[in-house]
């Protein structure tokens, strides 16, 4: 499997096959580069569910670490207006799901894996989610995707992937 520049792969598979797995075994050697390009993650977990801290604290703690600032961070960031000082605790799915999303942003990555990011979001979130994976694409960023409703970005896909189960190994193939 390969991510290029400006590109949007999506990798499919079954449900339980370990899509997310893959997602988090990488994500689980705390090295956030890979090639000197700074990585992203959007998973599926909520954001600290313990903590009392809002999206306005988390930004503003790391205000000085942030690299470059995405004009499509501040777009996002407006969209999270009517929930940046809620404990992170109290977000629901929607909200937390924006807030990664937004965070994702905010860390300016080269390399975007997703997964799931559709889930939990209204309509005007969806699309705007659309519309934000498109502007990322003209960026130049990499988008490594997992997600079950693929027919939600088919027209801006440039490569998909299919995790497989064979007798004794999971695979990745080029698929459709």
């Amino acid at each position: 499997m390969q991510l290029k520049s400006g590109e949007l792969t999506l990798l499919k598979g079954s449900n339980g096959i370990g899509k997310s797995s893959l997602v988090q075994i990488l994500k689980k050697g705390k090295q956030h580069y890979f090639n000197d390009e700074n990585v992203v993650y959007v998973d599926q977990t909520a954001l600290n569910p313990l903590n009392d801290i809002s999206l306005d604290e988390v930004i503003k703690q790391w205000y000085k670490k942030r690299v470059e600032k995405l004009e499509l961070f501040e777009t996002t960031y407006e969209k999270c207006l009517h929930f940046r000082e809620t404990p992170l605790k109290e977000l629901s799915g929607g909200q937390n799901q924006l807030a990664k999303i937004c965070l994702g942003l905010y860390f300016s990555g080269d390399i975007f894996v997703l997964d799931e990011p559709f889930q939990h979001l209204d309509q005007a979130n969806i699309q705007y989610l659309y519309e934000s994976l498109v502007q990322l694409k003209k960026l130049n960023k990499k988008i490594l995707m997992i997600e079950h409703r693929s027919d939600l970005i088919q027209d801006i896909v440039n490569s998909s992937y299919i995790l497989v189960q064979t007798s004794d190994e999971l695979r990745i193939q080029s698929g459709s």
